[in-house]
């Protein structure tokens, strides 16, 4: 991925308001990394780190 598109940006900026709107517990943020690893694979990400430990 080279750079980030407006369109990019938009969907990230509302993933933001959400996480915002609806925040997680701190240390327990398995929803919110995974919606982000999903967010930048969509717009084209070349490497992602997992969300979460896998238990």
């Amino acid at each position: 991925m080279d750079q980030l598109t407006n369109s990019d940006l938009a969907v990230l900026g509302g993933l933001r308001r959400k996480f915002h709107a609806h925040p997680e517990v701190s240390g327990d943020e398995c929803r919110t990394g995974t919606r982000i690893s999903q967010a930048l694979t969509t717009i084209g990400a070349d490497a992602i780190l997992p969300a979460c430990p896998q238990d």
